[in-house]
């Protein structure tokens, strides 16, 4: 639930995504199975609101972006302490991330960490390298238009 946390003066601002994405996403990618990420695999977090009743703390909860910055203004403005609970989309994809490419046999191929999901057609990557690196030993022939379909492949 709790990706990000960021501490005010007089304000929690808790980023809830329904579980730890970044470790569903990584389970998703290597493993195929997903344990102990989000509520559907046994991960259970506190009901935040509770919690602010139980320490008479002023509770906001954003469930979408429709005046965002108004929202975050007004609470930013309160002089008392408040929790907002900000809900964010579970299946959110961080990107750019590091993705190791497979193989058509299904091998991980080392994949340069500058090389970030999604990819860059080769020639446009090579072309904003700063350095010369021995990619092509590694280039798998993705493409930009290629690389989402990639991608999923992955996760299957």
């Amino acid at each position: 639930v709790v990706v990000v946390v960021l501490i005010l003066i007089a304000g929690l601002f808790i980023y809830n995504n329904g579980g730890y994405l970044t470790i569903k996403q990584t389970q998703e990618l290597n493993f195929g199975r997903l344990m102990g990420c989000n509520q559907e695999t046994g991960l259970s977090f506190p009901i935040y609101q509770k919690i602010a009743e139980a320490h008479n703390i002023k509770f906001v909860r954003i469930g979408n972006h429709l005046n965002l910055k108004s929202k975050i203004v007004e609470i930013l403005e309160l002089d008392d302490p408040v929790i907002c609970e900000l809900i964010m989309d579970p299946n959110q994809s961080q990107i750019p991330k590091f993705v190791p490419r497979k193989d058509e046999h299904g091998k991980t191929i080392p994949t340069p960490i500058e090389d970030l999901y999604p990819y860059l057609d080769r020639k446009e990557f090579k072309e904003n390298m700063i350095v010369e690196r021995d990619i092509d030993k590694r280039d798998i022939g993705l493409t930009k238009e290629n690389s989402k379909n990639e991608y999923q492949n992955i996760l299957e």
